[in-house]
C-alpha cells in the first residue's frame, strides 16, 4: 500500500485538496486490497502529519468546520428539493372531479431512525430547510454519546407525529376546496387521498435492552399520544360546546385516555418493583 505522508501545504484549501486526493487514491487501492480501510488510512496519515508538526490541530479543526458548513448547505438544499420548498408549485391541484376517498399517495415509514444527527441538530436542519438559510450549529455532525431504546422510540414517534400533522394539513386544504365547490355536500366524503403507513417492530432477538414489558409499555404510550392528539384537536375546534356529537366524542376520548394512563402506570409500577427487587438481590450478593 502506498502511503504519502510528505509535507502538506499551508492553506486549509490546499490541505483539503491534498487529503481528498490521498483519499481517492486509497480508495482505489482498497478496491484491490481488501484489508485497506481508506478512511482509517487517511486518519493515520493526518495523525502522523500532526505528530511531525506539518499540520496543526487548529488547521484540521478549521478544515472540518468548513467542510461541515458545505455539507450542511447540501443537506438543507436536498431537503428543500425533496419537500418542494425550492420553488416547486405547492398549490393544491383541482380535486373536485377526483374520488378523494381513494388513496393516491402513501408513505411507508420503517420507524427506525438512523441517528445520523443529534435530535436538536436534526430539528435545526429542518428549520433551516424551511427558512432557506441558516448557520450550522457547532459540532453539527459529531456522533452521539449513546442511543437508548427510549431515544429510538421518541424519535420514531416524532416522525409519525410530523407525518400526521402534514396529512391533516393536506386534508384541510382538500376540504376547503370541496366546500368552495360543493357548499352543500362537502362533508359527505372523507378525504383519504394521502396516507401514512408504518412498519414498526421491536425485535427481541439479540437485544438485551428490550423486554416484553417494554413492548407493551411503548405501545400504550403510542396509544396515549394518539388519543391526546385527537382529544386536543377536538377541543381546539371549539365545537364541543355547540355540538352534542363532538361533546360525546370528546368525553369518550377522555375516558379512554384515563384508562390508558392507568395501564401505563401499572407497567411503570411493575418496573419499579422489579428494579427494587434486582437492587435488593444485588445488595444481598455484595454482603455475601
Amino acid at each position: 500500500m502506498t502511503r504519502t505522508t510528505g509535507t502538506a501545504h499551508n492553506t486549509d484549501t490546499d490541505l483539503g485538496t491534498v487529503w481528498l486526493e490521498q483519499l481517492i487514491e486509497l480508495r482505489k487501492q482498497g478496491m484491490q486490497i481488501a484489508d485497506i480501510n481508506p478512511v482509517s488510512a487517511l486518519a493515520d496519515i493526518i495523525g502522523e502529519q500532526i505528530d511531525r508538526g506539518v499540520v496543526t490541530v487548529d488547521q484540521l479543526r478549521q478544515l472540518l468546520d468548513a467542510h461541515a458548513g458545505q455539507l450542511w448547505g447540501q443537506r438543507v438544499a436536498n431537503l428543500r428539493m425533496q419537500t418542494g420548498l425550492d420553488g416547486g408549485d405547492q398549490t393544491l391541484p383541482d380535486l373536485n372531479k377526483q374520488d378523494i376517498s381513494r388513496t393516491a399517495y402513501r408513505a411507508v415509514f420503517t420507524a427506525h431512525p438512523v441517528f445520523a444527527l443529534r435530535p436538536d441538530v436534526s430539528a435545526q436542519m429542518t428549520e433551516h430547510a424551511d427558512a432557506g438559510t441558516g448557520t450550522p450549529p457547532p459540532d453539527a455532525f459529531a456522533p452521539r454519546d449513546a442511543v437508548t431504546l427510549d431515544d429510538e422510540h421518541a424519535e420514531a414517534m416524532q416522525a409519525l407525529q410530523n407525518a400526521r400533522t402534514a396529512v391533516n394539513d393536506i386534508n384541510a386544504d382538500i376540504l376547503r376546496q370541496r366546500r368552495a365547490a360543493h357548499p352543500q355536500g362537502w362533508r359527505d366524503v372523507l378525504p383519504e387521498t394521502v396516507g401514512v403507513s408504518t412498519w414498526v417492530g421491536y425485535d427481541l432477538d439479540g437485544r438485551s435492552d428490550i423486554s416484553w414489558q417494554d413492548s407493551f409499555r411503548l405501545r400504550l404510550r403510542e396509544k396515549r399520544d394518539a388519543l391526546t392528539v385527537y382529544h386536543q384537536t377536538i377541543m381546539d375546534s371549539g365545537l364541543v360546546a355547540s355540538s352534542d356529537a363532538m361533546a360525546d366524542i370528546a368525553a369518550r376520548l377522555t375516558e379512554e385516555l384515563t384508562r390508558t394512563m392507568a395501564h401505563i402506570q401499572s407497567f411503570d409500577i411493575g418496573d419499579a418493583k422489579a428494579d427494587a427487587k434486582a437492587d435488593a438481590e444485588a445488595d444481598s450478593g455484595d454482603v455475601i
